[in-house]
This record gives structure tokens, C-alpha cells and sequence, in this order.
């Protein structure tokens, strides 16, 4: 099974405040077309043994992680330059493992993986709430209550996993770290595995850069506030349909009112 690399990510509106030290990835595993990566508590624990396991066979360190029903994130540290050997082995042993389990043949996982360099302190802050926020995101339950991701290995940082001192040290401490998830100052984030944003990231860059009132409002307010409203939209990287669709404005006014 061949995989590669693509991708960019978008954390606004602060600016960074220093920059990392290179190697840290966002990374998102999607099951084949969509299909479902775990049916049952078995399948999840399996995941994360192999996920430990070949994390340190490749000295990779993991950062924090979310498993969902039908994806996975990853916030990884690669010093090694091995990502893409130890994503291959990971997926590789879980897929033949989920198909003898559950009866399954075919590929498991899509033909690559999606890889979000982190740049900057800001950016790593953003991803790391994101993978967190996941299950709340998905009106599952909230971050706390969800028992397949990292959140609670930062709770208990002396029996934990994954590396959890670059947050801490961020952030100013431990004792922070639950603030620190339901902070909305650090900015809208969505992971982008292709050029193009998801339509159904679109609507929470929208709400998360505008509010859900003001959104909801741009068309009726005077013509210079509804104009930077929609540049902010175009410059986080909608498209003129995805704007048109979030805020029922024509595309012939926003291409009036903004540039690309």
C-alpha cells in the first residue's frame, strides 16, 4: 500500500509568536471511502497499540491524538523523518488486523495519508485543540467525556503516552490545560489536506470568524462592514460558491466587493 504526503493548514487570525522547532505534523488517516475504522472497543484498542508500538519503533512522538468512527487525527514530533514508514506500517498492520476481525476484504484506509506541517507555536496550539475538540465538532459528546482520544493522557501527564511537555510549556502549565481547550482566542483552525476547503469546514470558518449573529446578519448591514465580512471570508479561503452558500449573498456582489 503506497502513501504519500499533501497538504496545508490554516490557524488564524494571530500571529505567530515564535517558531517551532521543525518535524511537528497534524495528520489525518480517513477510512476508504468513508467506511467505518472501528466496530467495536476491540478495534480501538488494537489501533492504539499499533500506534504506540510504531510510533517507537520509528521514534516518532506522539503529541496528541483522536480516533473517530470513520478518521484518525495525529499531532506527531518526527525528529527521525520516518513518518511516512511508520504511517505505512500502522495502517498496514491494522487494516489486516480489522479485516480478519470483522469479516472485511479491500483496502481499509484511503491510498495516502493527509500531512499538515506545523509552523509556528500558534499553529500547534490550533491543531492540538482541534484534534481534542473532534468529538464535540461532531456533536458527539463533549472533549472530556470521550474515551479515544489524548485529552485525558494531559489530565494525568505522569502515566501519559504522549509527549506533553510542548503544550505545557506553551500554555504556562498543566494546571492551564483545560482552560486552554475552551479559549476561543487562539483563532480559527481547520485542517487542510487538499488546497481547497471542505464545505463542511467552510460554515465553522465562517461562524468562528464572523459569530453565528454576524453571519447570519451580513446582508443586511451597511455596505463596507458586509464587504470586510466577505473579504475575511474570501482570505480564509472560501470560495465564491462556499461564500454565496453561507451567507446567501449573489456571487456577483462578492466578486464585486472582494479579491481572491
Amino acid at each position: 500500500m503506497a502513501y504519500q504526503e499533501d497538504g496545508e493548514g490554516i490557524a488564524m487570525p494571530r500571529k505567530p509568536r515564535r517558531l517551532l522547532d521543525t518535524g511537528y505534523y497534524h495528520i489525518v488517516l480517513k477510512g476508504s471511502g468513508n467506511q467505518i475504522l472501528f466496530e467495536s472497543e476491540g478495534d480501538y484498542r488494537k489501533f492504539l497499540s499499533y500506534l504506540y508500538e510504531f510510533a517507537a519503533r520509528h521514534k516518532l512522538q506522539l503529541i496528541a491524538w483522536c480516533l473517530m468512527s470513520n478518521h484518525v487525527h495525529l499531532v506527531v514530533l518526527d525528529t527521525a523523518q520516518a513518518l511516512s514508514s511508520c504511517i505505512h506500517d500502522l495502517a498496514t498492520a491494522y487494516a489486516v488486523h480489522f479485516n480478519r476481525c470483522n469479516g472485511h476484504s479491500g483496502p481499509v484506509f484511503d491510498g495516502r495519508f493527509h500531512s499538515v506541517l506545523i509552523e509556528s507555536d500558534e499553529q500547534f496550539l490550533s491543531a492540538v485543540r482541534y484534534v481534542h475538540d473532534n468529538p464535540q465538532r461532531a456533536s458527539i459528546c463533549s472533549a472530556s467525556d470521550y474515551p479515544w482520544s489524548s485529552y485525558g493522557e494531559y489530565l494525568h501527564p505522569e502515566s501519559s503516552q504522549v509527549k506533553t511537555d510542548v503544550l505545557f510549556d506553551l500554555i504556562g502549565g498543566k494546571e492551564r490545560y483545560e482552560a486552554f481547550l475552551s479559549d476561543d482566542s487562539y483563532g480559527v483552525y481547520v485542517f487542510r489536506g487538499t488546497s481547497r476547503l471542505k464545505d463542511e469546514d467552510a460554515i465553522i470558518v465562517a461562524k468562528q470568524l464572523l459569530g453565528s449573529d454576524e453571519l447570519s446578519k451580513l446582508r443586511s448591514l451597511p455596505t463596507e462592514q458586509r464587504a470586510h465580512g466577505l473579504q475575511l471570508l474570501r482570505d480564509a479561503g472560501l470560495t465564491l460558491k462556499q461564500v454565496e452558500r453561507v451567507t446567501g449573498i449573489g456571487r456577483g456582489i462578492i466578486s464585486r466587493y472582494t479579491h481572491a
